[in-house]
């Protein structure tokens, strides 16, 4: 059975928190196994430290969070 990405991440009030929670939900699909090679945003109105930082406190939606748990067996 090929694992996907759920597409709901969640709800961001900048284009740039929600390009880096898209980031981290993909980061959290290849932990959970699933191996599609999905392709992940650059920012470059930003420095990597706060990139780091956006990336440290986004979260993903409870939704995707629980769908990626049916892959924890």
């Amino acid at each position: 059975r090929q694992r996907q990405m759920c597409k709901e991440t969640g709800t961001y009030n900048t284009i740039e928190k929600a390009a880096i929670a898209y980031n981290k939900a993909v980061d959290m699909a290849h932990a959970h196994g699933i191996e599609k090679n999905y392709p992940e945003n650059y920012i470059e109105s930003i420095s990597g430290k706060e990139y780091a930082d956006i990336y440290t406190s986004v979260t993903v939606s409870d939704k995707y969070v629980q769908y990626l748990q049916q892959f924890d067996l």
